[in-house]
């Protein structure tokens, strides 16, 4: 990872790694029918870093995680960032 991308990740890394932010991040890109399946009350931020069956460390960008409304379960978010050093003419629009 070059200098620049490194400076950027770490940027983007510290910002969504701000609950209220990243909470209003969701609101604002998460389709309703989606929004509503969701407790927030319950949203906490993963550790990055985990280490598989096979021992193999692996770095994930932000998960957060938070229970489904009703309280069965747990819904994974992982926010995948990349920072793109070119503009690619197909990619004008990403989430």
């Amino acid at each position: 990872m070059g200098e620049h991308t490194s400076k950027h990740d770490t940027f983007l890394r510290s910002i969504m790694g701000n609950q209220q932010i990243a909470l209003d991040y969701f609101r604002s890109c998460l389709p309703g029918q989606i929004l509503e399946k969701l407790d927030f009350s319950t949203l906490r931020q993963l550790p990055d870093t985990y280490i598989s069956k096979e021992l193999q460390k692996s770095i994930s960008n932000i998960v957060y995680v938070c229970k489904r409304t009703g309280g069965e379960g747990e819904v994974k978010i992982s926010l995948l960032i990349e920072h793109m050093v070119k503009s690619l003419a197909y990619a004008t629009f990403r989430i």
